[in-house]
């Protein structure tokens, strides 16, 4: 009769540890993402809103996809406005962020009021609002904690092109002047 002994040497020790060590590790949120198109050439700047795509994870991530986001003179757009709504405040926007192109200023999150004015005061304690821009990808990104808008359940987005810096003369509008895109999910951690 032929009998086996378990292997309890140092290879399997380490074996079981490192598996025990990734079972328990945290994982990241899973984010759940959708991006809705908008239309080609309905404005004459280059930085034209093609698409938007919206992550809701433990971050809030909107990235605004140009036609072209070329900073050449004249044809530079002046600022993006991002417009959030979550359930249960109000039918139109609860929040916005403004990036001014070209400029140094920080990124602060800020209240809504409605949409012909939608400055209201800065969302206290929310702090890690982050905007990249990249004009070889032609992506404007904006990234805030979803813990800024009271961690919803879902959220959803309007995004704005102008080319002058009041928000003056004619803009470019994700989904369309006044709306809002689709709501995102926010995906629970497994």
């Amino acid at each position: 009769m032929l009998s086996t002994r378990a292997r309890t040497g140092p290879t399997a020790l380490l074996t079981l540890a490192v598996a025990a060590a990734l079972l328990a590790a945290p994982t990241a949120a899973a984010a759940d993402e959708q991006r809705f198109p908008d239309p080609r050439g309905d404005t004459r700047s280059p930085a034209d809103i093609v698409g938007v795509t919206l992550e809701h994870g433990d971050r809030v991530v909107v990235r605004v996809h140009h036609r072209d986001l070329s900073f050449a003179a004249g044809e530079a757009p002046a600022t993006v406005r991002v417009i959030y709504a979550v359930p249960g405040r109000s039918p139109g926007p609860d929040y916005w962020l403004k990036v001014a192109y070209q400029s140094d200023p920080t990124a602060q999150l800020r209240s809504a009021g409605d949409w012909g004015d939608p400055a209201g005061p800065w969302v206290p304690g929310c702090t890690g609002e982050r905007v990249r821009v990249s004009s070889d990808l032609d992506v404007t990104r904006v990234s805030v904690p979803r813990a800024c808008f009271g961690d919803p359940q879902r959220i959803r987005v309007n995004v704005r092109v102008t080319l002058h810096p009041e928000d003056v003369g004619r803009a470019d509008d994700a989904p369309g002047a006044e709306q809002l895109g689709p709501w995102v999910a926010y995906q629970v951690p497994r």
